[in-house]
């Protein structure tokens, strides 16, 4: 179960260990701290994929605390206990839940933030450490920014009786720590002179890729359905805890209120922050698996003391049923294949392109891009660190060059002759793009040879004899001086 978002993350961390800032020699469109994470992990544990899957293990293991915390504090240990295990199953049954991926990294700060501002007594070093969580959560996931505003807004809100000073404290406190990350991050590109690329890549190149026409009303409708597939039974709890929350309005003491207003601002602010920040993917969902979690063990637990059990056997039997009946599938193949001693191709193809290519020549992944990490080789550029950025176009703008095009980036690459070429024999998002993909079809009956087929990944080798017959790239179509860059719309994510 290797997803090619985590094979990116793993080899941007990489480079990062190898010494080279996030975006200068590889290259993704998430914001910086989202590689930090992964290049800690390999530092101390080397090149072993199970480390990487611990540490999104881990994560979640913490975010559940955290939940339990809230939870017990907010409607008593039941609740709390509930609330950490449901956020555990559904956050890990949640497709993409299995991999190590930006949201499960970036709910450990989220959710420590959120247990200091429910916890604890706001003051100064409170209003530091929750700004200061959030930011680090931000540049995690660029669209958790919507948090930093949240909690901001909290501190304020609670905080409106107290003298003008001392609001004054909590908020220079909050927007320090909210500070502190970005200025520590962006120091080394200062110092080395690449702030532009900081710049260009976490914040110019996400915001194009919100603007990709998926509108709201598809995004909403995809994370509905997830929800009915995957998190029916904390979907359900939400909405019975939220009756639960409204009937039971009146007999709550005033910060309690305000604590549950913040747990339903935040799951406001983060689907609002999915629905609107352009193409929806299902693992985005696990933002919220947490919220959902910590409402649903109110409703649960009040069920449960009401000595209503059957009803909670049955609404949970039926919510995890398509979720586990999927992954209890995936694992059963992987037992299958592991017990008749077969390898992931990814690892088959490591294991080739390591005998094949000792003296580590460059080979181009279009699919299966986790190999360049396992044979300590490097993309043909930047750009196709993630495979499929080549033919976004919004991104060719930022990683490439101003006005490089699919078919330009394509023929540039192809040109320098990689030894080794290797990609699904449908390769959906090269598919999608006949010009591009005639060049790619071109370029391998003229120059490569198909040596080998490791179970659907097909592995072309350069010809000795075609080095000199490439073509030259067309000629960038450069835009004019202060026009914005060119985007892509409705690309594959």
């Amino acid at each position: 179960m290797i997803d090619w978002d985590e094979s990116t993350f793993i080899l941007v961390g990489q480079s990062l260990v190898d010494g080279h800032l996030p975006y200068v020699e590889l290259w993704d469109n998430k914001p910086p701290g989202a590689f930090v994470p992964f290049a800690l992990t390999i530092l101390l544990a080397g090149r072993h994929i199970i480390a990487i899957r611990l540490l999104g293990a881990a994560c979640v293991l913490a975010s559940a605390y955290l939940t339990f915390l809230i939870g017990r504090r907010l409607w008593g240990s039941r609740a709390g206990v509930l609330a950490a295990v449901m956020s555990v199953v559904f956050a890990s049954l949640t497709p993409g839940g299995q991999p190590t991926m930006t949201e499960t990294l970036a709910m450990v700060p989220v959710m420590a933030a959120l247990a200091i501002l429910i916890m604890c007594r706001h003051g100064a070093g409170t209003g530091f450490a929750a700004g200061l969580l959030l930011s680090l959560a931000t540049l995690v996931r660029t669209n958790l920014v919507c948090l930093l505003v949240v909690g901001g807004i909290d501190l304020l809100i609670r905080s409106a009786a107290r003298d003008r000073a001392r609001v004054a404290r909590l908020v220079a406190s909050y927007a320090l720590g909210a500070l502190l990350p970005p200025v520590l991050v962006g120091a080394p590109y200062l110092v080395t002179g690449t702030w532009r690329i900081l710049v260009e890549s976490a914040i110019v190149a996400p915001l194009y890729y919100a603007d990709l026409e998926r509108g709201p009303g598809a995004a909403l409708g995809a994370l509905l359905a997830t929800l009915a597939q995957y998190h029916l039974a904390i979907f359900i709890g939400f909405l019975g805890g939220t009756v639960l929350t409204t009937r039971h309005w009146t007999t709550q003491v005033g910060p309690q209120r305000g604590q549950t207003l913040l747990l339903y601002a935040c799951v406001a602010a983060v689907t609002g922050s999915m629905i609107f920040g352009g193409p929806f993917y299902r693992h985005y969902v696990i933002q919220i698996v947490v919220f959902l979690a910590l409402i649903s063990g109110h409703f649960y637990s009040t069920l449960l003391r009401h000595r209503h059990v059957r009803p909670v056997i049955v609404l949970l039997a039926v919510g995890l049923a398509f979720p586990a009946w999927v992954l209890a599938a995936a694992y059963w193949d992987l037992g299958t294949k592991t017990l008749r001693g077969d390898q992931d191709v990814v690892y088959q193809l490591a294991d080739y392109l390591r005998a094949e290519n000792v003296r580590r020549e460059p080979i181009y992944l279009l699919d299966y891009h986790l190999v360049y990490w396992l044979t300590e080789t490097k993309p043909l550029s930047r750009v196709v660190t993630h495979p499929s950025n080549i033919v976004r176009e919004s991104v060719l703008e930022v990683a490439a060059a101003p006005g490089a095009t699919r078919e330009s980036e394509m023929t540039r690459l192809l040109e320098m002759h990689p030894l080794f070429i290797v990609k699904k024999a449908n390769t959906g998002y090269v598919d999608a793009h006949p010009e591009t993909k005639t060049i790619l079809e071109q370029a391998l009956g003229r120059d490569y040879e198909l040596v080998r087929n490791i179970r659907g990944a097909l592995v072309y080798k350069r010809k000795a004899d075609r080095l000199s017959e490439a073509r030259p790239a067309p000629p960038l179509e450069v835009r004019a001086p202060g026009a914005p860059p060119r985007f892509a719309r409705g690309q594959p994510g």
